[in-house]
């Protein structure tokens, strides 16, 4: 983070050597050769009185300073660790001056917990005494799937920026031009992978993104949204800036990052909220000048809560996307153990600010984000299917076997608002029938409610071996369009007639499999609309299995099923020792419309404070 001037400084050397380093000048010292420093700011020279030669000159370059904000001890003002709203505060004071910058600064930055899976960053300049520009950025990379864990290429991006700014090979932008990016490679209106284009950009002298994005609209308002497919973790990032910088670690080469993880070139990503870039030097942009008195205010939320997505992971899971997020900052000295007040620490430290399984690290050494946790899509941290239920009813046999369990959702878990009581009721209504009943009220506030059971079957035995041959039918003659994130982002219902979808009459499941993409893999994950009506018991599928004979049949009262046929398993761990393989089994998940909360089009799975949720199944089998 720098106050915004460009600056041309200079780091010169000399040949000369010493032979001893001074520790005192006065008289006394005259003939003995020493070595003495002149420091003013961070300008600083060295010289010696062996032929009264100067040794060093140096000064910070072009670049952003020698020190500047990001390389200062800041103050810690106040650091509130946990409760209702963690957050921390820093303070630095740069002096007239400082990076040949005129006047001086009172600088702050604030990062701020305001829901259990929302970071809020706060930056606020104010200038002391002279006119002086002001100009103050994030430099935090980003790596949704962890980081170490390989390159960001797969993550798909959308940028609320319909132009960008021309820069030259030095990234400035000397020519003042503003371009749309309709047409170009810098177009991510759309969602698109990162790495789609990434080799045909160069950016200054290297090839990837380091481009700057003029944000459309006013205010505070959304900029980028980032997913990662395979982990499902999901960033969307909201900022009051005009322009952003994107930046795809294009020079990273064999890094040193933290837990001793190395980083590669696009191990990560910035989203980079500012001022106009260079504005001191552009009188066609907003100026970034402050005169005396006058508050510079930046302002950024990185939400990993608000936007919702299929969640395939196991039973009765609120749909969501969550994100874990490392960024490449090494973790300096010890974690902070105090609890808050004005704690107005100069000594370097890690604070951790932490609400729920959601956890910020942040360090006074250039008020930097260390690092963000959260859980992944794939179930959470302490989503419905990892949390301990409580039994309420329970009957193991008779001429109704059945179990009730309850679980209560708080308000705020996972990201989602409002309280929630959640049952799932298990029952053997006759020899051959296994009944299972969801249902959901919402106690104090709207929240969506999606829930679902995600059972692998294999009709021939667990370990047997693949489903190919499992025959099935769908009462299904319609399914939803789903993208590269399985994800129906254009709201498109199309029918399955003519298509490798098409399952209206009894078919083999491996006949067209290997026709179907299911997100970025061979095989079924696509979500089918049951005909007739919702709400209504009614029947969704038939499989069977010729070999051993065993048939199943599945009626519910819901919308749409995923049909899912295992296409990750890979060597996987299960039962008994047994080792599951592609194909190994197949899920049938009934459950409301997917991520219906961001399709107005779709039923709504909102529920209002008071109201009910349910959802009903019976597996019916026969041999």
């Amino acid at each position: 983070m720098a106050r915004g001037a460009q600056v041309l400084l200079a780091l010169l050397c000399v040949a000369a050597a010493a032979s001893a380093v001074a520790s005192g000048a006065g008289v006394g010292a005259r003939k003995m050769v020493g070595v003495y420093e002149l420091r003013m700011g961070d300008f600083s020279v060295k010289v010696t009185n062996f032929g009264a030669r100067v040794m060093s000159i140096v000064l910070p370059d072009a670049k952003g300073g020698g020190r500047g904000f990001c390389k200062s001890i800041w103050t810690v003002k106040e650091y509130v660790a946990g409760g209702d709203s963690p957050y921390i505060t820093f303070y630095y004071h740069s002096f007239d001056g400082e990076e040949g910058l005129p006047g001086s600064v009172d600088a702050y930055v604030t990062y701020r917990m305001s829901s259990p899976y929302t970071l809020g960053v706060h930056m606020n300049g104010t200038a002391l005494d002279k006119a002086t520009p002001v100009n103050f950025l994030l430099h935090a990379y980003w790596n949704l799937a962890g980081h170490g864990s390989g390159d960001v290429l797969d993550h798909t991006l959308r940028l609320f920026a319909s132009r960008y700014a021309v820069l030259d090979a030095e990234l400035l932008p000397s020519s003042g031009r503003i371009e749309p990016v309709a047409g170009t490679l810098l177009d991510f209106r759309a969602p698109t992978a990162i790495g789609a284009r990434i080799r045909k950009v160069i950016s200054g002298r290297g090839v990837g993104y380091d481009t700057n994005y003029i944000i459309d609209g006013e205010g505070m308002r959304p900029v980028a949204q980032v997913r990662d497919g395979k982990s499902g973790r999901a960033l969307e990032l909201w900022a009051n800036q005009p322009t952003m910088q994107l930046y795809t670690g294009n020079y990273l080469n064999h890094t040193k990052g933290k837990d001793g993880k190395v980083y590669e070139k696009y191990a990560g990503f910035c989203l980079e909220t500012m001022g106009y870039v260079d504005a001191v030097n552009h009188p066609e942009f907003p100026s970034q000048t402050l005169r005396p008195g006058q508050v510079y205010k930046h302002d950024m939320v990185f939400n990993s809560g608000g936007r919702l997505a299929l969640a395939m992971a196991s039973l009765c899971l609120r749909q969501l996307l969550l994100a874990t997020l490392c960024v490449a900052a090494s973790v300096l000295g010890a974690q902070a153990t105090g609890g808050g007040g004005d704690a107005r620490t100069k000594g370097v430290g890690v604070y951790e600010l932490r609400m729920g399984d959601f956890s910020v690290k942040v360090t006074n050494w250039g008020a930097r984000l260390v690092s963000v946790v959260l859980p992944d899509s794939k179930g959470g941290g302490t989503a419905f299917s990892k949390s301990a239920w409580t039994v309420k009813e329970y009957v193991g046999n008779g001429d109704s076997p059945h179990i009730t369990m309850c679980y209560h959702s708080f308000d705020g878990e996972q990201g989602f608002p409002g309280s929630l009581d959640a049952y799932v009721t298990y029952r053997l209504s006759s020899p051959y029938t296994l009944a299972v009943h969801m249902n959901a009220t919402a106690l104090d506030k709207a929240t969506p409610v999606n829930l679902l059971q995600h059972v692998y079957w294999n009709l021939a035995g667990h370990g047997s071996g693949d489903v190919l041959g499992h025959t099935l039918r769908l009462f299904a003659s319609r399914y939803a369009v789903l993208d590269a994130e399985l994800l129906p982002s254009s709201g498109r219902l199309a029918p399955v007639a003519g298509t490798p979808l098409d399952f209206r009459s009894p078919t083999a499941i491996g006949a067209r499999i290997r026709d179907v993409m299911g997100g970025k893999v061979v095989g079924y994950d696509a979500n089918y609309i049951i005909d007739g009506d919702q709400g209504t018991m009614r029947p969704v599928a038939q499989v069977q299995d010729s070999e051993s004979g065993r048939k199943v049949e599945l009626w519910a009262n819901q919308a749409t099923m995923q049909l899912y046929t295992g296409n990750w398993l890979n060597h996987t761990k299960g039962k008994d020792g047994k080792v599951y393989n592609q194909y190994a089994g197949f899920t049938l998940e009934t459950m409301g419309y997917v991520d219906a909360v961001n399709h107005p089009e779709f039923p709504s799975q909102t529920l209002l404070p008071g109201q009910e949720y349910k959802h009903d199944m019976v597996f019916k089998f026969s041999f």
